[in-house]
């Protein structure tokens, strides 16, 4: 009876780590992607065709963890955990590990500029929240020399610099892995 609840309170552990890799992949891919250019279609595309290629090798670890689940469960579960995490994993390494200082100089014109209002949240009573204060969050778009827009967050000191139809300088260049990326 106690090998049978250690290996349980493994495999729950093991479940906890891999949401937890999921969940930390998930954001790093979030905040990268907005400063690397790339045709995304394609990127998941071939991590997801390597995620079948990779499903058959790593089927008796999903099938554990999952306590036997279906087969099918089990590659379908492999094949998003492997997309998402490599390509969080890779495209977050190349943004996180890029030193925009040495990157080259870039010219773009501002073309719009636009605060979006968002809600916190607010717990009001037991298992229930509704919406809290507002804050803003401000935006610039820009067009780059080749004519492609693109949109950043930016703070509020930096968002009142900015004019529209002004030249703004920004660093883009190949990010640690090669990967093109793009700051201000």
């Amino acid at each position: 009876m106690a090998k049978k609840r250690g290996k349980s309170i493994i495999r729950w552990f093991t479940a906890g780590f891999f949401i937890l890799m999921f969940i930390l992949a998930t954001g790093l891919l979030m905040v990268a992607a907005e400063h690397t250019f790339m045709n995304y279609y394609i990127w998941f595309a071939v991590m997801a065709l390597l995620g079948v290629v990779s499903v058959m090798p790593c089927m008796r670890l999903w099938r554990w963890v999952t306590d036997g689940a279906a087969r099918w469960l089990c590659g379908v579960l492999h094949v998003v955990f492997f997309t998402v995490f490599l390509s969080g994993l890779l495209i977050g390494l190349n943004f996180m590990l890029t030193d925009f200082s040495a990157l080259p100089e870039v010219k773009a014109e501002v073309v719009d500029k636009y605060s979006e209002t968002h809600y916190r949240s607010r717990r009001v009573g037991r298992n229930r929240y509704t919406r809290g204060e507002p804050y803003k969050v401000y935006k610039v778009q820009f067009r780059l020399d080749n004519g492609s827009l693109r949109t950043f967050q930016l703070p509020l000191s930096r968002y009142n610099k900015l004019r529209l139809g002004s030249a703004a300088t920004l660093h883009q260049g190949p990010g640690a892995l090669g990967v093109p990326v793009i700051a201000y």
